[in-house]
């Protein structure tokens, strides 16, 4: 067993540093798109290491169990078979693009207010005597939340989970102000007509994918409204 995987690391060692650059010849070597094959083979070191460590407790079922699949990829690292594994084609040489990660931030930043003060609104809607009665019966603080408060947010959880759907999908200020419309791994709905119709000059493209915008947002905003008038209605 010790074998393999002294030729596994002499492999590794020998793929990124030469004798005559040094370790200064990893410069340029390493690429944010095969980060996924750095990663499995971690995994295939880390199982390596758990199989040797079942041998030596003399477990032996368990390590022949780990010790296949483990010699498999290691088999297919020696024989450039992991050379197919899927790349991160999103990510840059030289990092990853992390500007949609921020314009995620900034939105759950800007819209947490908004649904805090609509879950605020409904946790007060609540009457005390519901949850003083469940304290009465036995439940604990926590089965109170679990079994009583949680429920009866439902609908406030639906109504802000339709809103925020909503100004996700046509959502532009945001993006226009932190990366730009130029930014292509940002692009949304509404950054692509701004784009396509000024930009470019193709308003009739620009036309339809506004009006496919409309539609997916009015596919999330009718049937809410039709069902809360319909609830409203039926009181």
């Amino acid at each position: 067993m010790g074998v393999p995987i002294l030729l596994f690391f002499s492999w590794v060692w020998s793929d990124f540093i030469t004798w005559n650059d040094g370790p200064a010849a990893t410069h340029g070597t390493f690429n944010w798109q095969n980060v996924p094959r750095y990663v499995l083979a971690t995994i295939v070191i880390g199982l390596l290491i758990y199989t040797i460590y079942l041998l030596w407790h003399g477990k032996r079922q368990g390590a022949l169990i780990l010790g296949i699949p483990t010699m498999l990829l290691l088999i297919a690292f020696v024989s450039g078979a992991a050379d197919e594994f899927p790349n991160v084609e999103s990510a840059e040489s030289y990092g990853f693009n992390i500007a949609l990660i921020g314009v995620i931030i900034a939105a759950m930043w800007q819209m947490s207010g908004y649904t805090m003060a609509m879950y605020l609104a409904g946790i007060r809607g609540i009457p005390e005597e519901l949850r003083e009665a469940a304290r009465v019966d036995g439940c604990s603080e926590m089965q109170v939340y679990t079994k009583i408060v949680l429920p009866l947010l439902r609908p406030i959880t639906l109504s802000a989970a339709i809103v925020l759907g909503h100004i996700s999908l046509k959502i532009f200020d945001l993006i226009f102000a932190m990366v730009g419309i130029d930014h292509w791994p940002v692009s949304v709905p509404g950054v692509q007509v701004y784009y396509t119709m000024f930009r470019s000059n193709k308003f009739a493209i620009g036309s339809s994918i506004a009006i496919v915008l409309l539609v997916m947002v009015a596919s999330v905003i009718i049937p809410y409204l039709i069902t809360s008038l319909r609830s409203e209605h039926e009181l």
